[in-house]
């Protein structure tokens, strides 16, 4: 059977996606790849001039998705697969570092990423910069990774008691730390998390969270009278009602059974 050769059935879980450029921009600097027959989630939020941010976002959604459809066939182990996720995102970066070689008009782009696969009941998933993943269980929602940015890290050093103190003194909401085709080294965190039955996770661009807030997500993702794609449509629509600053980008995963 498929789940016993592979660790994944794709029986078992519901994909839906969607990607909007939001309400100010000219562009969609936003790049997502899902493959529902192997389970990967792949979500990337470009930025730099020269429309470089879409590019940069697509290399890496594109370069993530090709490298672990090749690496992870017939792989049942979660800790080997992530071996790959963190493989697949240095190559990325790599790529990413390729592109402003050939064009050095684009120096300076970069992309956010979250990386997520299932395996065994399980999610592992990675990321680097502020795109964003929750996992909803239970009708609460929690955020399962950790922004890498500026304001984030300062309320990690206590220097704030909160993002929204950080903000109102003055520190930038979008200065990012850590993103693909930066420079310097790149450290990747990485993180497994057991599913149940009726888990729904949520893989976003930050134009979503910074529009809407977690309890506006949770209301929407516990609508039972709504499909996953309204979920997803829903989601979008709140943050362009809420300004649509930025690009928005949804990727809802539900486990159906266990």
């Amino acid at each position: 059977m498929e789940q016993s050769t592979k660790g994944y059935d794709p029986l078992q879980f519901k994909f839906a996606a969607l990607t909007d450029k939001g309400l100010l921009r000219a562009g969609n600097e936003d790049a997502f790849e899902f493959s529902d027959k192997e389970g990967i989630v792949v979500v990337a939020d470009g930025m730099g001039g020269y429309s470089a941010g879409e590019i940069a976002s697509a290399i890496a959604s594109k370069t993530v998705l090709n490298y672990l459809q090749k690496q992870i066939h017939g792989e049942v182990s979660l800790e080997r697969c992530l071996k790959q996720v963190k493989d697949a995102i240095e190559q990325a970066d790599d790529a990413i570092a390729q592109a402003v070689r050939e064009v050095p008009a684009r120096r300076g782009m970069g992309t956010t990423i979250v990386v997520g696969i299932l395996r065994n009941n399980k999610l592992g998933f990675a990321w680097v910069g502020d795109s964003r993943l929750y996992l909803l269980r239970n009708q609460r929602l929690n955020q399962l990774t950790t922004d890498h940015t500026l304001v984030q890290e300062l309320v990690n050093q206590h220097l704030f008691p909160s993002i929204k103190a950080a903000i109102a003194n003055g520190v930038g909401e979008n200065v990012l730390t850590r993103a693909l085709g930066a420079e310097g080294p790149l450290t990747i965190d990485m993180e497994t998390v057991g599913l149940v039955k009726g888990d729904i996770l949520l893989f976003c661009s930050d134009g979503l969270n910074h529009m809407i807030d977690q309890h506006s997500m949770e209301q929407v993702l516990n609508n039972n009278k709504s499909s996953l794609d309204v979920k997803a449509k829903s989601l979008v629509r709140l943050a362009c009602d809420a300004g649509g600053r930025d690009n928005i980008t949804v990727v809802l995963v539900e486990m159906l059974a266990r």
